[in-house]
């Protein structure tokens, strides 16, 4: 007695795997129509960082960079901050992306310096770069400027010991220092010389010799002004050595005034006069000249005169 077969196909349970024969239905493969493509339109999905890609402009940006912070002569314990600082220059003149990496813009500096010193080296990093400037020779010759400092900068670097490169630095934080302050104390000077020369400031200062307007004003005069003020007030009793009366304070405005009116006067005399003796000088040359072309004129005509005869 034979069982019938069921005329239902079987639903095939995928948590069991079959024991049996391969099943006719196979998935289908895709094959790749060219060697090498096994992997062709399966999705990476591990995410890999994107390299910095350099350019000329991006190499001469770099190099500016770094002639103007010295990376190479500074003492170890500055270097990593140098580094960074080359770094958001180079951001913010996007050269490079915020994501570059410090050691990065380093590793293509030194890179940078290797090729200027054997431009037809072999390693690949100084290829790269020897190709950038030979697809653009005008990029070539503008770093080339450039190169010439930092390769100075590489060289003292690697010659100067860490307790010279400490002690220079050291002198060019203190050269900077001590400019800052001038440059500060001149603008202060700058400052008090314009409020003692300012007629309106002079008239606000000056009082008729009554106490109680001397009073008023320092009541009403504001925090800012009171120092100024009294910092004016404190150079002229250095200067006179004694206190000094309201009257003469009055005539020593009298006198700031008359004194700058009388050097601009003699200021506008004389540039007057160098502008009339300039505009002769070039009215006689124009006269010159006038008369040498009508020689050239006369010249010129007597000879046409003489070609018709």
């Amino acid at each position: 007695m034979f069982l019938e077969r069921s005329q239902t196909p079987a639903v095939a349970d995928p948590h069991i795997i079959s024991q049996g024969p391969a099943s006719p239905l196979k998935p289908v493969t895709s094959v790749p129509s060219s060697p090498g493509k096994e992997n062709e339109g399966i999705k990476n999905t591990t995410k890999t960082k994107k390299r910095q890609s350099w350019t000329g402009a991006d190499l001469i940006a770099l190099a500016r960079a770094v002639l103007e912070k010295e990376p190479f002569v500074q003492p170890h314990r500055k270097k990593g901050k140098v580094w960074d600082d080359i770094k958001e220059i180079l951001v913010a003149e996007k050269s490079i992306t915020a994501n570059t990496h410090a050691t990065a813009v380093q590793h293509k500096a030194e890179s940078l310096v290797s090729y200027w010193k054997n431009p037809k080296s072999t390693d690949g990093r100084i290829k790269s770069i020897a190709k950038i400037f030979k697809d653009r020779p005008a990029y070539k010759i503008t770093i080339a400027a450039l190169m010439d400092g930092i390769d100075n900068q590489w060289d003292r670097g690697r010659n100067e010991s860490e307790a010279v490169k400490e002690k220079n630095q050291k002198k060019k934080d203190e050269d900077t220092e001590g400019g800052e302050a001038i440059r500060h104390a001149s603008l202060r000077t700058m400052g008090l010389r314009k409020h003692q020369m300012d007629p309106v400031l002079d008239d606000k200062t000056d009082t008729d010799g009554d106490e109680h307007n001397d009073h008023d004003n320092n009541l009403t005069r504001s925090p800012t002004h009171k120092r100024k003020y009294d910092s004016i007030a404190s150079l002229d009793d250095d200067d006179n050595n004694e206190t000094i009366g309201t009257g003469h304070k009055r005539q020593r405005s009298s006198i700031r005034r008359a004194t700058g009116n009388s050097e601009l006067l003699e200021f506008l005399r004389a540039d007057s006069a160098d502008r009339k003796a300039h505009q002769e000088r070039l009215e006689e040359q124009g006269t010159e000249m006038t008369r040498i072309l009508q020689g050239f004129f006369e010249l010129d005509k007597a000879r046409f005169e003489r070609e018709q005869e």
